[in-house]
Protein backbone atom coordinates (compact mmCIF):
# COMPACT_ATOMS: atom_id res chain seq x y z
CA UNK A 1 0.00 0.00 0.00
CA UNK A 2 3.55 2.16 0.76
CA UNK A 3 3.98 1.80 -3.17
CA UNK A 4 4.30 5.23 -5.44
CA UNK A 5 1.69 4.50 -7.81
CA UNK A 6 -0.57 4.23 -4.40
CA UNK A 7 0.93 7.50 -2.45
CA UNK A 8 0.55 9.08 -6.10
CA UNK A 9 -3.53 8.31 -6.94
CA UNK A 10 -3.63 9.82 -3.24
CA UNK A 11 -2.22 12.67 -4.35
CA UNK A 12 -4.71 13.15 -6.80
CA UNK A 13 -7.58 12.38 -4.84
CA UNK A 14 -6.44 15.04 -2.52
CA UNK A 15 -6.49 17.50 -5.14
CA UNK A 16 -9.79 16.05 -6.54
CA UNK A 17 -11.37 16.33 -3.09
CA UNK A 18 -9.58 20.25 -2.71
CA UNK A 19 -11.49 21.25 -6.15
CA UNK A 20 -14.58 19.78 -5.09
CA UNK A 21 -14.13 22.89 -2.12
CA UNK A 22 -13.36 20.92 1.04
CA UNK A 23 -10.45 21.50 3.44
CA UNK A 24 -8.46 18.63 4.24
CA UNK A 25 -8.75 17.98 7.65
CA UNK A 26 -6.88 14.58 7.84
CA UNK A 27 -4.59 12.79 5.76
CA UNK A 28 -2.75 9.05 5.27
CA UNK A 29 0.28 9.16 3.32
CA UNK A 30 2.93 11.64 3.02
CA UNK A 31 1.23 14.80 3.57
CA UNK A 32 4.42 17.03 2.58
CA UNK A 33 3.40 15.86 -0.76
CA UNK A 34 0.19 17.71 -0.88
CA UNK A 35 0.72 20.49 1.99
CA UNK A 36 2.85 22.32 3.73
CA UNK A 37 0.80 21.44 6.54
CA UNK A 38 0.81 18.67 8.73
CA UNK A 39 -2.66 16.46 9.42
CA UNK A 40 -3.62 13.61 11.82
CA UNK A 41 -4.67 10.15 10.84
CA UNK A 42 -8.24 9.84 9.54
CA UNK A 43 -10.46 8.65 11.97
CA UNK A 44 -12.04 4.83 11.69
CA UNK A 45 -15.63 4.42 10.09
CA UNK A 46 -16.80 1.89 11.55
CA UNK A 47 -13.92 -1.12 10.96
CA UNK A 48 -11.84 1.06 8.97
CA UNK A 49 -9.48 4.55 8.48
CA UNK A 50 -9.49 6.00 5.06
CA UNK A 51 -6.56 7.71 3.23
CA UNK A 52 -8.21 11.42 3.22
CA UNK A 53 -11.50 12.90 5.17
CA UNK A 54 -12.20 16.19 3.86
CA UNK A 55 -14.89 18.59 5.38
CA UNK A 56 -16.93 21.85 4.04
CA UNK A 57 -17.51 23.44 7.16
CA UNK A 58 -19.86 25.79 6.00
CA UNK A 59 -22.74 23.12 5.33
CA UNK A 60 -20.88 20.27 7.92
CA UNK A 61 -20.21 18.04 5.02
CA UNK A 62 -17.54 15.67 4.93
CA UNK A 63 -15.60 13.58 1.91
CA UNK A 64 -14.03 10.41 2.25
CA UNK A 65 -11.17 10.07 -0.23
CA UNK A 66 -9.64 6.61 -0.69
CA UNK A 67 -7.04 5.65 -3.41
CA UNK A 68 -6.57 1.91 -4.63
CA UNK A 69 -4.17 0.38 -7.14
CA UNK A 70 -5.21 -2.73 -9.43
CA UNK A 71 -4.24 -5.11 -7.14
CA UNK A 72 -6.43 -3.47 -4.11
CA UNK A 73 -9.72 -3.97 -6.14
CA UNK A 74 -9.90 -7.63 -5.04
CA UNK A 75 -9.53 -7.08 -1.92
CA UNK A 76 -11.71 -8.40 0.73
CA UNK A 77 -10.93 -5.40 2.78
CA UNK A 78 -11.85 -3.28 0.15
CA UNK A 79 -15.01 -4.70 -0.08
CA UNK A 80 -15.45 -4.11 3.68
CA UNK A 81 -13.89 -0.63 3.59
CA UNK A 82 -16.55 0.66 0.94
CA UNK A 83 -19.16 -0.80 2.91
CA UNK A 84 -18.48 0.72 5.59
CA UNK A 85 -17.78 4.02 4.18
CA UNK A 86 -20.90 3.40 2.19
CA UNK A 87 -23.03 2.67 5.35
CA UNK A 88 -21.75 6.74 6.55
CA UNK A 89 -22.83 7.81 3.72
CA UNK A 90 -26.11 6.75 3.47
CA UNK A 91 -26.99 7.98 7.16
CA UNK A 92 -29.07 10.66 7.24
CA UNK A 93 -27.75 12.01 9.72
CA UNK A 94 -24.52 12.71 8.01
CA UNK A 95 -23.92 14.79 5.28
CA UNK A 96 -20.99 13.19 3.15
CA UNK A 97 -19.72 11.94 0.03
CA UNK A 98 -16.96 9.18 -1.15
CA UNK A 99 -14.16 10.00 -3.67
CA UNK A 100 -12.80 7.06 -5.12
CA UNK A 101 -8.87 7.09 -7.00
CA UNK A 102 -7.97 4.44 -9.16
CA UNK A 103 -5.61 3.35 -11.95
CA UNK A 104 -7.81 3.87 -15.49
CA UNK A 105 -7.48 0.31 -16.59
CA UNK A 106 -9.52 -0.58 -13.71
CA UNK A 107 -12.57 1.19 -13.90
CA UNK A 108 -14.71 -1.59 -15.05
CA UNK A 109 -13.52 -3.99 -12.37
CA UNK A 110 -14.41 -1.06 -9.80
CA UNK A 111 -17.81 -0.66 -11.56
CA UNK A 112 -18.17 -3.99 -10.86
CA UNK A 113 -17.51 -4.06 -7.35
CA UNK A 114 -19.65 -0.99 -6.81
CA UNK A 115 -22.02 -2.45 -8.32
CA UNK A 116 -22.10 -5.78 -6.21
CA UNK A 117 -22.00 -3.58 -3.47
CA UNK A 118 -25.00 -1.59 -4.41
CA UNK A 119 -23.27 1.80 -4.77
CA UNK A 120 -22.98 2.22 -8.55
CA UNK A 121 -24.96 5.38 -9.60
CA UNK A 122 -25.43 7.03 -6.32
CA UNK A 123 -24.42 10.52 -6.85
CA UNK A 124 -22.50 10.82 -3.43
CA UNK A 125 -20.15 7.80 -4.70
CA UNK A 126 -17.65 9.29 -7.78
CA UNK A 127 -13.98 7.98 -8.58
CA UNK A 128 -11.28 8.99 -10.39
CA UNK A 129 -9.43 7.26 -13.23
CA UNK A 130 -5.54 8.00 -13.25
CA UNK A 131 -3.99 7.10 -16.81
CA UNK A 132 -0.93 5.02 -16.12
CA UNK A 133 1.15 7.11 -18.42
CA UNK A 134 1.17 9.26 -15.29
CA UNK A 135 2.31 7.07 -12.92
CA UNK A 136 5.79 7.51 -11.57
CA UNK A 137 8.15 4.72 -12.28
CA UNK A 138 8.37 2.35 -9.57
Amino acid sequence: MGTKIHEFILMCVARKIREQGYEIIAYQGDYKKISNMSFKLPAKIKRHRPDIIGIKQEISKICIGEAKTAGDLFSKRTSEQFFDYYEAIKNPIISAELVIGIPSICENDLLNLLSSLNMKGNPNVTYICIPKELFPNE
